[in-house]
C-alpha cells in the first residue's frame, strides 16, 4: 500500500486489516 505518502498511514493500516503497512512506513 504505496499510494499515499504517510499521512493517511492509519487510515491504509486499518484500512488492510494490518498492524502497520510497512509500504508506508
Amino acid at each position: 500500500y504505496t499510494l499515499f505518502p504517510k499521512k493517511p498511514a492509519k487510515k491504509m493500516s486499518y484500512v488492510a486489516g494490518l498492524p502497520k503497512p510497512k509500504g508506508c512506513v
